[in-house]
C-alpha cells in the first residue's frame, strides 16, 4: 500500500512504515496537515520497494513499526538504511524495548522511540527534532 500526501510542499517526505490502517491513515493525515509529503507502506517488502524506487521523491524520515506482517522493524533496519544511509528513523510502537535492544538501534542510527498510543504533539516535536539533526 502506498500513500502519498499532497504535491508542492517544501518540507521533507517521511515514509510511515505501518500495518495498522488506522494509525496509517491517521498519522499520515495529521504530517500531511503540518505540510509533510508522506509515502505510506504496510510491509518491509513494500517500504524496501519505495524507498528504492528513483521515481518517488526522496525520504528523509521513517516512523517504523516494529510489528509488520512480512517482518519485524529491528530486522527490517538495516536493509532500509542500506538503501539510503542517512536516514532518520523513529520507531513507534507499542513494544516495550529493553535497554539491550534500545542501545543496539541507536547505535544503528535510531533518532528515537515513540511508543503507542503515542501523542500526537509528541509524534510532531520527534519528527521536527529528527529532521533538525
Amino acid at each position: 500500500m502506498v500513500q502519498s500526501g499532497k504535491e508542492g510542499y517544501d518540507l521533507p517526505t517521511i515514509m510511515i512504515i505501518e500495518d495498522d490502517d488506522l494509525v496509517l491513515e491517521t498519522t499520515t493525515e495529521l504530517l500531511e496537515i503540518k505540510g509533510y509529503e508522506i509515502l505510506g507502506a504496510t510491509s518491509g517488502k513494500a517500504a524496501l520497494a519505495i524507498l528504492g524506487d528513483p521515481g518517488l521523491p526522496k525520504i528523509k524520515l521513517i516512523l517504523l513499526d516494529l510489528s509488520l506482517p512480512d517482518t519485524n522493524g529491528i530486522d527490517l533496519l538495516p536493509d532500509l538504511l542500506a538503501i539510503e544511509p542517512q536516514l532518520k528513523i523513529i520507531i513507534c510502537s507499542g513494544t516495550i524495548l529493553d535497554e539491550e535492544t534500545t542501545n543496539k538501534l541507536a547505535r544503528q542510527g535510531v533518532k528515537d522511540f515513540l511508543p503507542k498510543p503515542y501523542n500526537f504533539q509528541r509524534l510532531i516535536d520527534l519528527v521536527k527534532e529528527a529532521l533538525a539533526d
